[in-house]
């Protein structure tokens, strides 16, 4: 897609990758909200779940919080602990999401903030630095919301193709 602006007597085009029909993402039939894909929002939510456990992320939550926000129906709030391991965590929550046919409509942060959030429109996954979990602390903030419990179909193991208990 190509928008064209003026400003000043003067045309500036701006191009948005995937954004347009005929696009590679879009012919691929990934989606950025999983709704073409027919994944519902609590399956995008427990898939980056798995996918950050798979990658040993720390105190996973899956919170409800459709009752007290309008910004998602599930957050996904992980941590990793070093700055390695956060990137880990995302890149297996991306790839994950994409091979099942869904991307992000936008990402946020840097593994330098210590922090990425990975907004699927319903779902979004919160990945912290520990440090930085503790400090913008929102479990206190989405305290009222439920946590969600895990849905016997999807596990870490299943995430890559591995067997469990060995």
């Amino acid at each position: 897609m190509t928008l064209t602006r003026r400003r000043g007597g003067l045309k500036t085009e701006v191009k948005r990758p995937g954004a347009a029909r005929g696009s590679p993402a879009l012919d691929m039939g990934l989606t950025r909200t999983g709704r073409r894909a027919g994944i519902d929002p609590l399956s995008i939510a427990e898939i980056a779940r798995a996918a950050a456990e798979a990658k040993k992320a720390q105190n996973v939550l899956l919170l409800d919080v459709q009752d007290l926000t309008i910004i998602a129906d599930y957050f996904v709030i992980v941590s990793g602990t070093s700055r390695t391991q956060v990137k880990a965590i995302a890149d297996a929550v991306l790839r994950e999401l994409k091979e099942q046919g869904v991307l992000p409509r936008h990402r946020e942060g840097t593994v330098e903030a210590g922090w990425i959030i990975l907004d699927y429109a319903d779902t979004v996954v919160h990945i912290f630095h520990a440090r930085e979990r503790e400090y913008y602390d929102l479990e206190r903030l989405y305290r009222g919301s439920p946590e969600v419990g895990s849905r016997a179909e999807v596990n870490p193991g299943e995430v890559r193709g591995e067997a469990r208990g060995s």
